[in-house]
């Protein structure tokens, strides 16, 4: 048990240094802007959240990509000057001296809206009915990641696949010998959770718990990996599995008529690119519940402790046998974008 709780701190405090995404891009296209309806404002922001005492090597990533920002010489700096804006602004923000958030807006025309999107592996269409207009994006695969990149995700995420394999087994062990001793449930989650001396089990207990408690500290640990020029695992996968590198937020001037593949509300749809560790959580119950590690993965940066009690108190469940591809295939389905986002609005 003590193995398992310095590997979880360890893993806590690579997070703490090599956040999941320590620049963050959204991209909103603005056609309710009412200046010309044959325009769009395209507004591409982008925040830095490195916390303090970053590794050498993500320092440099981030230097480089503030100094390219500054010259125009980012990825969208370019982008606005391929599209020809008919006004444009640039407003910085910094803290002590280092740039913390960008914003870059444009009136672009819509005829050459696919312009701005030339170089990114999506094709975008913008059409026009009788009283209403369509916006329709078109994601290929992604291309943005290296080979080595991509290998290093690829073999990451099978050896986690793996270790949440054999994670889910243990806890099964847990469950199945829970089913037999109920009355030990609350003990048992309490020593898989928490460090308490004073908790006493049996021989049998102490074996199952420490499995398992290996199991979660091992998985945490790789969902914290990280692999070239430190770029944490989320950010490859990002690379790899998304051609946009950014959220997309578009807004509207009418009703919407029509939203595929996007989230819709009432003015604006979205596209939200879920992290790794968000599309992780997503499959909480699917395979185990509860899922001590899921709990505890969401609550590593909050305040509010896991309540035991209640834990204990809940239903289990957990299936018989899952595969390590089992896994792996369901967490690449989460993170892959949808096949075409359309939304059309009455004008």
């Amino acid at each position: 048990m003590r193995r398992f709780l310095i590997a979880a701190v360890c893993a806590l405090a690579l997070t703490a240094c090599n956040p999941e995404r320590p620049v963050r891009d959204h991209l909103t296209l603005d056609f309710a802007d009412d200046r010309d309806p044959n325009q769009v404002r395209v507004i591409a922001a982008t925040t830095f959240t490195i916390s303090a005492d970053p590794p050498r090597e993500l320092s440099e990533r981030l230097d480089a990509q503030r100094e390219a920002i500054i010259a125009g010489r980012d990825e969208w700096g370019i982008r606005f000057a391929q599209a020809s804006p008919a006004n444009e602004r640039v407003i910085f923000d910094r803290t002590r001296g280092a740039l913390q958030h960008v914003e870059h807006s444009a009136l672009i025309s819509r005829d050459d809206l696919h312009k701005f999107f030339a170089d990114l592996p999506v094709t975008v269409q913008l059409t026009r009915g009788d009283g209403w207009s369509e916006l329709s994006i078109y994601p290929a695969s992604s291309s943005r990641a290296t080979r080595e990149q991509r290998e290093h995700y690829e073999r990451t995420l099978h050896f986690w696949a793996e270790g949440a394999a054999h994670y889910l087994a243990s806890m099964r062990e847990i469950y199945s010998y829970l089913d037999a001793n109920p009355r030990r449930a609350q003990i048992m989650f309490a020593a898989l959770i928490t460090n308490d001396p004073d908790l006493i089990l049996t021989e049998d207990e102490r074996a199952l718990v420490n499995t398992a408690g290996e199991a979660m500290s091992e998985l945490q640990s790789r969902l914290d990996a990280i692999g070239e020029n430190v770029y944490s695992l989320t950010e490859e996968a990002d690379l790899v599995q998304q051609p946009l590198s950014t959220d997309v937020t578009v807004r509207v001037p009418g009703t919407i008529l029509v939203s595929e593949g996007f989230e819709r509300h009432e003015r604006n749809v979205t596209i939200t690119r879920p992290t790794l560790l968000e599309a992780v959580a997503t499959l909480e119950g699917k395979w185990l519940e509860p899922d001590p590690l899921l709990l505890q993965l969401r609550h590593r940066e909050g305040d509010k402790p896991i309540d035991i009690a209640v834990l204990a108190a809940e239903p289990r469940k957990a299936a018989p046998v899952v595969t390590a591809l089992e896994i792996e295939q369901a967490v690449t389905k989460l993170l892959q974008p949808a096949s075409s986002y359309r939304v059309r609005w009455a004008e």
